[in-house]
C-alpha cells in the first residue's frame, strides 16, 4: 500500500499543485504532475508531454497562479529515449505546453519553470547549449504569457572552463 505524493504550491483559492507517483495494476508508471482543488480529496493528473512505450513518464508542478495556470517540468521522450526534462505550463483545464528553451543538443535539454504570476509570466531555468554539444551551464530565464524565453543576467561567465589546451 505504498505511494508518494507531494504538494508544492497553493494559490489563494486553495488550489494546490505538485506531483504523485502513478501506479497501474501495481506497476509504477513514474511520477505525474497533479492538481488538488480546495477540498484536496482527489488528485487530478495533469497532462504529460510524452510517454515511453510502457506508459512511463515524469512531471511535476511547482507553482500555480490565481487563474489556475501551473508551471513545472515534464519529461520528454523520443520513443523510449529520454530527451531531458522540459519547462512546461498547464492551463486551468490541465493541458500542457512546452516552454521555449535556449537550444537543444541532439534533441536533448533540461529545464523547469519554478514560479508564475497572475499575468502568466513564469521564471525558472534552462540548460544553455554551447558549441560541440558542451553545456554552457544553467541559465535563469523568464517566459512571457505566450511562452517566449528571455535569458536573465548573471554574475559572470567562466570562459576557460572548457578551453582547449595543448
Amino acid at each position: 500500500n505504498y505511494t508518494s505524493a507531494t504538494a508544492m504550491a497553493i494559490n489563494n483559492a486553495g488550489t494546490a499543485v505538485g506531483r504523485s507517483d502513478k501506479y497501474v495494476g501495481g506497476v509504477s508508471k513514474g511520477y505525474r504532475a497533479v492538481r488538488w482543488d480546495a477540498s484536496g480529496t482527489v488528485a487530478t493528473e495533469l497532462a504529460s508531454l510524452s510517454l515511453t512505450s510502457t506508459g512511463v513518464s515524469g512531471a511535476e508542478a511547482w507553482a500555480v497562479n490565481s487563474g489556475g495556470m501551473a508551471v513545472g517540468s515534464a519529461a520528454q521522450y523520443a520513443g523510449d529515449t529520454s530527451m531531458g526534462t522540459r519547462p512546461v505550463r498547464w492551463n486551468a483545464a490541465g493541458a500542457v505546453s512546452e516552454l521555449a528553451n535556449l537550444g537543444l543538443y541532439n534533441g536533448f535539454t533540461l529545464g523547469g519553470a519554478l514560479a508564475t504570476n497572475d499575468a502568466n509570466t513564469a521564471v525558472g531555468w534552462v540548460q544553455k547549449q554551447g558549441g560541440g554539444g558542451i553545456s554552457a551551464g544553467k541559465r535563469a530565464v523568464r517566459w512571457n504569457a505566450s511562452g517566449t524565453v528571455t535569458e536573465l543576467g548573471n554574475l559572470g561567465i567562466n570562459s576557460t572552463m572548457f578551453a582547449k589546451t595543448d
